[in-house]
Parts: structure tokens; sequence; C-alpha cells
């Protein structure tokens, strides 16, 4: 069964369900009612009251695959998951060996919700709202340069972290990648992925880039 807390903050009409991905980690991901029809102020209800830790979305899967393939790029580090959402990315961290997993966003739920997943997969995970209390080699992001209200913060990750990797769609990298002073190097692995669960065509198939970045 779900965490009952974590069922309390799910929008109306919404489940979660334990989802397993190809690459054996395990998700509490939303499980929305496939007859479920509502008005205007409905929806827009709905969207307001999103769990966004509730969705393994692609940019994340597509990180955490590539973690699993590269294990050498965590191997021994303290690993920090900016944005984490699920957790998937801290996850595989945590799996590939990482030194320590830590899992970081500013939803106390979203933290919560990486415990659960944590659990599932019988992995140790460290969480906290506050990147900046984290002692990280690297640090991993994914699906957050649609908000420039994160630019700021990667630009703080980039200038106090040696390495980081981002992952983002590539329609979108051009435009959005270079807030002011962060510069990515060249992509290092392109995939086609999607976001689970799949609601209409939103995510269900986007071209995803993985990057390097770095303060200059």
């Amino acid at each position: 069964m779900p965490p009952e807390h974590l069922l309390n903050g799910l929008p109306e009409h919404t489940d979660l369900t334990l989802t397993t991905l190809d690459n054996g980690l395990s998700l509490w991901l939303l499980d929305v009612d496939s007859n479920l029809t509502m008005d205007a102020s409905g929806i827009q209800r709905w969207w307001s009251a999103m769990p966004y830790w509730a969705f393994a979305w692609a940019g994340g899967r597509a990180l955490a695959d590539w973690i699993l393939a590269h294990p050498e790029a965590v191997a021994d580090k303290v690993v920090l998951d900016f944005g984490c959402g699920s957790g998937i990315v801290a996850l595989a961290a945590a799996k590939a060996g990482a030194k320590a997993s830590w899992a970081v966003d500013i939803d106390p739920l979203a933290l919560q919700a990486v415990q659960a997943n944590a659990e599932l997969n019988g992995l140790e995970i460290f969480t906290s709202d506050d990147w900046s209390a984290v002692p990280a080699d690297c640090f991993f992001s994914s699906d957050v340069l649609y908000d420039p209200g994160s630019h700021q913060m990667l630009r703080q990750l980039c200038r106090a972290i040696p390495q980081g990797w981002l992952a983002e769609p590539g329609a979108a990298l051009n435009a959005m990648v270079n807030p002011d002073d962060i510069r990515a190097e060249a992509s290092i692995h392109g995939v086609l992925s999607a976001t689970l669960p799949v609601i209409g065509d939103f995510d269900q198939a986007v071209n995803i880039e993985i990057l390097p970045v770095f303060h200059s």
C-alpha cells in the first residue's frame, strides 16, 4: 500500500501505483482514472495540485539510465540530485555506487516520496531542502530549466560544486541552457524518453540531451 501521507497530497481522482521501470528501479507513481472527465475549472484545480514527485519525468529517466550505464561518474562521490522529484536520479546514483546520494527539493512531500521510493529499492538516500548544506562532489539536474526560478540556483550550484550534468529536452536547450553564466559542454548522450505516467500525449516522446555543465 502507498504511504498514507503521500496519498493525502494527491489531487482528486488520482492514486499511487507501484511501478518498476526497465532499469529495475521501483517508484510510487501517479495513477490517473482513465475515465476521468472534468470541466475547465476542474482541470485547472487538478493541474494546480499536481504532485511533481509522483512522475518519472523524461529527463530524470534518461539521466538515471545514463548513471546506471556509467557508474564511474558517481563512484565514491557524494552526489546531489537537484530538484529531485521522485528521487529517481538519486536512487540511480546510490544503486551505481555513490559514496552518498542526496535528494534535494523545496517540496517536503517530494522528500517524503524519495524516502518511500528508497525503501522500495532497499537504498539509502539522504534528503534536504537546502542544496548548500550538502557537501557534494557532483550534482545532477533534470527537467528544471523550464522554470526560470531555477536558473539562479543552478548558477550557484555551478560555482559551488565542481562537476555537474543536466538532462533536458533537446529542443529547449539552445534557448534555456545559458542562463547568464551557466555554460554547457557538448551533449554526451541523446535519447528518446517519456514521462510516466503518460497523460494524453504530454512528454510521451521527448528527445533528451545530457550535458556536462560548468560555471564560467
